[in-house]
């Protein structure tokens, strides 16, 4: 199947890929050679297929630009960038470029939007002289400890903010921790011997100032070290042998348990791997395990989490 993208007289002597991508580039802000497209000259074809998607932009009261098209044609995963170039489209008289509505979501300027289906891309203003509004609110989802002195945040994405400011509380005290454009954060200064609590503000920038939405809650955890990962029994002669996947940053693991007609308690620990050998196991009942990371703050050990339980027999 092809259909008309759009009508445009190109020179045939000007390659019709960069023909058509200076004309999409004004507002993608992105490396060209990531256009799909085939066009050489007026009445532009597009062959349409299942990897294919198209743009519609809407104006929205803009003045159209000697480089605008109404529709162009990508390939699945193509990343638009929010920006705007006069040539392309320019604002209304007494507004400014304030981003660009995208299923029904604000995108800010800067930021960037993966097209994976046909998507119309409506241009946003606001009057001059006045500051855009706040991001929306930001939801963060996990805190955890994965290493020493380490809590990595996660976060849902705000699509109105241009960044993330990240704020923290530590032995009683609430101050910067760090930004970034992402949606996660390690914070590699936490305290290990008690909790951090975190806040993720959006911003944009409007004359060098943050202007900053909210944080529906805080969250917090420790910089430990994270739970070790494919924990496993396994029955041997005389013994049960533990293996695991190493947690980052931890000095030596800790290995508790309940054996038959025994109460939970300390069985092991190692310093030199990755597994251990619980020679004591029971042959005739099973002995349930649990596997600690840890790592050291002076005299102290500081013991991380730990993932589901393991059991085994002797044989």
């Amino acid at each position: 199947m092809k259909i008309v993208a759009f009508k445009q007289t190109m020179k045939k002597a000007v390659s019709g890929l960069l023909a058509v991508c200076a004309c999409m580039s004004v507002v993608s802000g992105l490396a060209l050679t990531s256009l799909k497209l085939n066009a050489d000259y007026e009445g532009v074809t597009v062959p349409i297929d299942q990897n294919t998607c198209s743009i519609t932009f809407n104006a929205n009261g803009g003045t159209k630009g000697s480089t605008w098209v109404n529709v162009v044609y990508v390939q699945k995963g193509y990343v638009f960038t929010v920006l705007l170039d006069t040539g392309f489209l320019s604002a209304p008289s007494g507004k400014v470029f304030d981003g660009a509505e995208i299923d029904g979501n604000k995108y800010a300027v800067g930021t960037t939007y993966t097209v994976n289906k046909n998507v119309t891309i409506k241009a946003l203003w606001r009057a001059s002289g006045t500051a855009p509004s706040k991001p929306s609110a930001v939801t963060i989802t996990k805190a955890e400890g994965v290493g020493k002195n380490k809590v990595k945040l996660t976060w849902n994405r705000v699509t109105d903010a241009q960044g993330y400011l990240i704020y923290g509380q530590k032995n009683g005290t609430y101050a910067y921790v760090g930004m970034t454009s992402g949606t996660t954060f390690t914070d590699t200064k936490a305290l290990d011997t008690d909790y951090n609590y975190y806040w993720v503000f959006g911003y944009v920038k409007y004359n060098d100032k943050f202007i900053c939405g909210s944080c529906t809650k805080y969250v917090y955890a420790k910089g430990v070290t994270s739970a070790v990962t494919n924990l496993k029994a396994a029955s041997q002669t005389g013994g049960v042998k533990l293996t695991w996947t190493a947690s980052t940053d931890a000095e030596g693991y800790l290995i508790y348990g309940i054996r038959p007609g025994e109460e939970y308690g300390y069985i092991g620990m190692t310093t030199k791997g990755t597994t251990f050998t619980d020679k004591k196991a029971s042959k005739t009942d099973w002995t349930f395990y649990w596997v600690f990371p840890y790592h050291k703050n002076g005299d102290k050990m500081i013991v991380g989490g730990t993932p589901k339980y393991v059991y085994g027999k002797a044989q």
